[in-house]
């Protein structure tokens, strides 16, 4: 209970921290391009749902 504030209870308050940078050395290795997945027809409307939610929110 002393840290219950740091914690977050809905989805909503998930955020982003920029105070440490990670560096992935691939040497001289090139990018891998690979296709979207598809996603299944039944949960394409939450996908859009929660799209069209972070953009309201300015997340994305």
């Amino acid at each position: 209970m002393d840290y219950n504030d740091v914690f977050a209870v809905e989805e909503r308050e998930l955020g982003d921290c920029n105070l440490v940078e990670v560096e992935i050395n691939t040497g001289d290795s090139k990018p891998i391009a690979q296709p979207l997945r598809r996603m299944p027809i039944m949960i394409r409307d939450k996908i859009d749902e929660e799209i069209n939610t972070m953009l309201e929110m300015g997340i994305i």
